[in-house]
């Protein structure tokens, strides 16, 4: 009932049973942009959104909640979309995608400018502190000391308490750390962050690589066939 009130329509592109990638994405959001977006709406309005997909299988999935956006925020719903989808399980990405839906209804007024992607709470990363990996909190830092409570320390091993449940080990080296990511006791992950400067890293885990600059993620790339 609130949909229809509020003049909902769905923008359904048909994919030929292809799994999700950065570049589907980019094809896609280009021509939901230019069919919709650039001719629809206005300096002066808003369009209020929800993506989604449906696999192969005919089930639908929401990627994210519900963004408002501005005629110059394609950029950051590409984004946007891009770090939910990391929050997905493998199961999903695994599965081919039938349609890619963009839901929109078009409001009067501009929403809230994006200063950046990091400003919005994508369910990836909050307070710029932490990078949201699978459910898991991984602090976004290349300095051990600042993971949490330092444990122990042999020569340029960190032993380090992250919180209740979840600890670290962080090999230090010159230009990259190693990191082993414990939850329980049991490894969950093995990640390296290599340093590009003072301010920027490159964070490689599984087959994801995120650049984070003065704490905020700035580019995210996915290999194919890993």
């Amino acid at each position: 009932m609130l949909k229809n009130k509020l003049n909902w329509k769905d923008f359904k592109i048909e994919i030929k049973n292809t799994n999700f990638s950065n570049e589907l994405l980019e094809s896609k959001l280009d021509i939901f942009w230019r069919e919709v977006i650039e001719i629809k709406l206005s300096e002066n309005q808003q369009v209020w959104l929800l993506f989604k997909l449906q696999w192969g299988n005919s089930k639908h999935v929401t990627i994210g909640k519900l963004v408002k956006l501005n005629k110059e925020d394609k950029d950051y719903l590409f984004k946007y979309i891009l770090t939910n989808m990391e929050d997905k399980s493998e199961y999903y990405k695994e599965l081919t995608i039938k349609n890619m839906i963009f839901s929109y209804t078009i409001k009067k007024g501009r929403a809230k400018d994006k200063i950046n992607f990091d400003s919005v709470n994508s369910g990836l990363i909050s307070n710029l502190e932490y990078q949201y990996f699978h459910h898991h909190k991984l602090p976004i830092t290349m300095d051990p000391l600042k993971y949490g409570k330092l444990l122990k320390q042999i020569d340029n091993i960190y032993f380090v308490q992250i919180n209740r449940t979840n600890t670290a080990v962080i090999t230090k080296n010159e230009d990259f750390n190693k990191v082993e990511f414990f939850k329980e006791g049991e490894l969950i992950y093995e990640y390296k962050d290599h340093k590009v400067d003072n301010l920027t890293f490159v964070r490689s885990i599984l087959n994801k690589h995120y650049t984070f600059k003065d704490n905020k993620l700035v580019i995210l790339t996915i290999e194919k066939n890993c």
